[in-house]
């Protein structure tokens, strides 16, 4: 008798339910295959987009200026002989009870503290005298002198009364006598330059006005003045027969002057080394530190 051996059981679609099973096991591997390649490309998208606005710059925020706030109110009456100040908010100036602005007092340790000099820019336009060489006007030489001289007073301490202050305006000798006069300074100095029919003549002189009051000051103040400008500069002295300093009855300036006043010749225009001197810019510097030694000389300062 032949032996049955057991059949091996295979799946097999050969119903409709076995089918079934085998389209809905399709599926459910489908959809997680879908599912995991989802997850890996969109998840680090939305993660990166997520960053993204983490990063971004945040608007500036405006923050309001403060509001300016008034001057503090002075109590004047109570001031008790002090000068209140207080800070302008606006132009952070210090401001007196009486609302100015207060003025920086100059140093009192400075060699002219609370003098007051005047300086003469001899001449003024219209006159016709210039420089042989430069063709500059004396005139406007006689004012770059004159104002590097109260440059370099002023940086002394010293209060500079002008008597003109432009090349543009004509100023008469009785006006610039008027604002010595009416000024408190303690001595006058009067710049100009000399023209001569001698191209070879050169140098420096120094006039005093003989019936000035103060003629011997003036004299003592002339000496020291042109000492200091000819030793300071090395612009040579002009001899002659009258001497160094000149004393004359013709320089309306000095002898209108109430207070000792020299007149200082700077040059002779007719000279070329003179005049190129004249308008050399290193030469007016030592030129003004130079007559300013001389003024404290003969002041004592």
């Amino acid at each position: 008798m032949k032996k049955i051996r057991p059949r091996n059981r295979i799946f097999r679609v050969n119903t409709p339910a076995a089918f079934g099973i085998l389209c809905a096991v399709l599926l459910v591997l489908l959809a997680g295959i879908v599912y995991a390649l989802a997850a890996g490309v969109i998840e680090p998208a939305v993660r990166e987009a997520a960053a993204a606005r983490a990063t971004e710059v945040p608007e500036a925020v405006v923050t309001p200026e403060p509001t300016e706030e008034p001057a503090e109110e002075i109590d004047v009456e109570n001031l008790e002989g002090n000068v209140a100040t207080v800070v302008d908010p606006v132009t952070g100036e210090l401001v007196t009870a009486e609302g100015t602005a207060e003025e920086t007092p100059v140093p009192e340790n400075l060699p002219l503290s609370g003098i007051t000099i005047a300086v003469d820019a001899a001449k003024s336009r219209g006159g016709e005298h210039r420089g042989v060489s430069s063709g500059t006007y004396e005139y406007r030489i006689n004012l770059t002198f004159a104002q590097a001289l109260q440059k370099e007073l002023e940086g002394l301490g010293a209060k500079v009364v002008m008597t003109r202050t432009d090349n543009d305006s004509v100023v008469d000798s009785k006006a610039r006598i008027s604002t010595v006069n009416n000024s408190d300074a303690v001595l006058l100095v009067s710049l100009f330059c000399n023209d001569i029919d001698s191209s070879k003549t050169r140098g420096a002189e120094a006039f005093v006005a003989k019936n000035n009051d103060s003629v011997e000051k003036s004299k003592q103040l002339a000496s020291s003045v042109l000492t200091a400008y000819t030793e300071g500069t090395g612009m040579p002295i002009r001899m002659t027969t009258a001497g160094t300093i000149r004393v004359v009855t013709d320089k309306s300036v000095l002898t209108g002057a109430k207070v000792p006043a020299v007149g200082l010749v700077l040059g002779q225009l007719s000279n070329k080394t003179d005049d190129n001197n004249l308008n050399d810019a290193t030469f007016v510097t030592k030129a003004a530190q130079s007559i300013a030694k001389g003024i404290r000389t003969y002041l004592g300062k």
